[in-house]
């Protein structure tokens, strides 16, 4: 099992502002993309393919969104945590 206990900086979103759902993942997606070299439109198509299968939300606020990217071969994660609004 991996565990992600080790995340840079770079990989930690604190207060992150934005409009809705799609702005978040949108964010998210632009970041995850940035660090891999990924085009962020495949990136953030990914994780809506992910979440039309089902929410991905768990509940209290919380959701893990994910996807799985053929054109990576290890495992990337970030941690973001929205603005209170």
């Amino acid at each position: 099992m991996m565990t992600f206990r080790n995340l840079s900086e770079e990989d930690i979103t604190l207060d992150l502002a934005t409009k809705g759902k799609h702005s978040a993942l949108s964010r998210i997606a632009f970041k995850l993309a940035r660090r891999t070299g990924l085009d962020d439109r495949a990136v953030l198509r990914g994780i809506w393919r992910r979440e039309k299968l089902g929410s991905t939300a768990i509940g209290r606020g919380i959701a893990v969104p994910h996807a799985l990217l053929r054109s990576i071969s290890s495992p990337v994660a970030s941690f973001t945590r929205l603005a209170l609004r």
